[in-house]
């Protein structure tokens, strides 16, 4: 089989596929349809816009096979690839003690022998950035709105779809790209809500190994009580029993800086964990001004709810292949979701189908990239593969999905000292956003998987992926790494 280059240009390409002209081939079955303008009008005051081919699926369906009645009740995060216990049983207690310090080693070496993307500036790239003090019912230690009740006026009403276009804009104003809404029903309750807050038991030390050292104090139980406010204790996080909803905020994160893996440079965090520290407090104080409360830090390992499941559930995201990380039809893996609960109604977004889980399952490039091999290779399967001939007690099943070795992955990472990312940075659909045939080849593959094997070997054959660090220092990119137009649809942004 002859291969596809990069000598190719872009409109042959398209024509190639059928994408040149307008309604032409695959395109036009995802080109939306309007019957009158009132429907136009109507589409464009839904409660989020997104890209032309991203087509809606009813509630608690989205593309990932899902078997409710499956599903085990509350997952345990403590039992994730990330916890040192969980690690340790695979791969030994004495290699979980010592990963941090040979990761250390390595990145010594590299930087002494000036390595680009192990260079002076590229540390300096990482250095923490401040945050404000987070607790379970909002932020702390800076200026505390006032709630209505503290100034003498009513709070704020309105319908839930009311609610939910009134949230999207100023979460976008506070830093958000995409947000998505639901009930906290019996369902998410039992099913998706974690039993504990995961607390601190990834760090490599013989306290965390054993989980018998674990308390309630070091990992909260998340409970349900019938309260009008929810709060926080030592030794439990709380939630109340009475109507509550979630909401899942979405950042977009450095699309280059990911590309530039694996090096200290390849933190494509920093933009998104810039635009959290803005967005919480913000966030927090703006329904407090309104009278409604809301609940969660914002910090991994901490909150009540699993990012990936709100995200897809959703509608922000797809499953997909590579399974740490949601995939979003505009910014790939290049982003990060975090939910909070809230007692204001919102109005449910709707799981999305852009062709994302359908394309991964022909394509198996950030397993291809994996280092240490931690990605699966082939079809989803309803259960997870053993560890090194161990029963794998990492996942929360009960969906038709690809599950990794979390366990292995996070051992890398601290052994390799640099934060890998690769299978982030190399993902297919992690190209720009200027060229118009992106936007094609994503319709088409919404529409039908026909080319879904072409448009792989065509991501390897134009070079979209990884390239050399050293280069990022020299490149003209976006303010903080991101193209925040991508969810602009108002303004002149599309015009």
């Amino acid at each position: 089989m002859s291969l596809f280059h990069s000598t190719v240009s872009r409109r042959d390409f398209m024509k190639a596929i059928g994408l040149v002209g307008a309604g032409i081939g695959s395109a036009s079955l995802a080109a939306p349809i309007f019957h009158d303008v009132d429907e136009l009008i109507s589409s464009q005051k839904s409660i989020q816009r997104r890209p032309w081919y991203v087509k809606e699926r009813d509630l608690y369906n989205p593309t990932v096979e899902v078997d409710w009645e499956m599903t085990p009740n509350r997952y345990d995060p403590r039992f994730s690839g990330q916890a040192a216990y969980v690690r340790a049983m695979y791969y030994g207690k004495d290699r979980v003690l010592t990963c941090q310090a040979k990761g250390a080693a390595e990145n010594a070496k590299r930087m002494a022998a000036g390595q680009s993307g192990f260079t002076v500036r590229d540390q300096a790239l990482t250095l923490v950035r401040k945050d404000v003090e987070r607790s379970w019912t909002g932020a702390k230690g800076v200026t505390i709105a006032k709630t209505p009740q503290e100034r003498g006026e009513p709070k704020w009403t309105g319908t839930p779809e009311e609610a939910s276009r009134m949230l999207n804009a100023a979460m976008r104003f506070f830093g958000g790209a995409l947000f998505g809404y639901g009930e906290l029903d019996q369902r998410m309750r039992t099913k998706v809500v974690n039993s504990h807050s995961r607390g601190n038991v990834w760090q490599n030390t013989e306290m965390y190994i054993d989980k018998s050292n674990w308390t309630d104090a070091m990992t909260n139980p998340i409970v349900y009580e019938d309260v009008d406010l929810g709060y926080s204790t030592p030794t439990k996080l709380v939630i109340p029993l009475k109507n509550m909803y979630w909401i899942c905020a979405d950042f977009p994160g450095g699309k280059h800086q990911y590309q530039a893996a694996p090096s200290l440079l390849a933190n494509g965090r920093g933009p998104h964990d810039n635009l959290r520290v803005l967005f919480y407090p913000s966030f927090s104080y703006f329904m407090r001004y309104l009278g409604y409360q809301t609940l969660g830090t914002m910090q991994d390992g901490w909150d009540a709810v699993p990012d990936n499941s709100t995200a897809i559930l959703g509608g922000i995201a797809e499953e997909n292949r590579q399974g740490v990380l949601s995939l979003t039809p505009e910014m790939a893996l290049a982003h990060s979701s975090w939910t909070l609960l809230t007692d204001l109604p919102v109005a449910p977004t709707k799981p999305i189908d852009a062709g994302i889980f359908r394309f991964c399952q022909r394509c198996g490039k950030c397993a291809e990239t994996c280092p240490a091999g931690t990605i699966p290779m082939g079809d989803p399967s309803w259960e997870a593969p053993p560890v090194d001939g161990k029963e794998n007690i990492m996942h929360h099943l009960g969906r038709k999905s690809y599950f990794g070795n979390g366990a292995l992955c996070w051992t890398y990472i601290y052994e390799a000292g640099h934060g890998c990312k690769q299978c982030i940075g190399n993902c297919s659909f992690m190209v720009g956003s200027g060229a118009m045939v992106h936007e094609l080849v994503k319709g088409a593959a919404a529409a039908t998987g026909l080319f879904n094997g072409f448009f792989y070997s065509m991501s390897k054959s134009f070079d979209y992926g990884l390239y050399n660090p050293e280069d990022w220092w020299d490149q003209s990119l976006p303010i903080m790494g991101f193209d925040s137009t991508i969810v602009s649809y108002d303004g002149g942004y599309r015009k």
